[in-house]
């Protein structure tokens, strides 16, 4: 898990962070997937998965947060690999891999 500004300069990233902010359970996915993201505090927030390339594979949320929220996901449109979900609130990236295998 890890953090960045919007800059995403390596010297404002932080790996060591609580790590309940942003979770994908289960993982590995097969065919679904709930991804759990609790920022600090509210505002306008988007969450989507990545592939390695930096691609969007899947918009997840795009809107105002006011709390704790838990987001199912289908995967199974999704091919078996690697990606990465990607968090922002308030100019900062909240990152985590997830992993398809079906």
């Amino acid at each position: 898990h890890t953090r960045c500004s919007r800059d995403w300069s390596s010297d404002v990233c932080s790996s060591d962070l609580d790590y309940s902010i942003l979770n994908v359970y289960p993982n590995p996915a097969n065919h679904n997937a709930r991804v759990s993201f609790a920022p600090n505090s509210s505002g306008f927030a988007k969450i989507a998965i990545y592939n390695l390339n930096g691609e969007i594979i899947s918009n997840i949320f795009s809107g105002y947060l006011f709390e704790n929220t838990n987001f199912d996901i289908n995967t199974s449109e999704i091919n078996n690999g690697n990606y990465f979900v990607i968090a922002e609130i308030n100019g900062y990236f909240y990152i985590t891999k997830l992993q398809i295998n079906k």
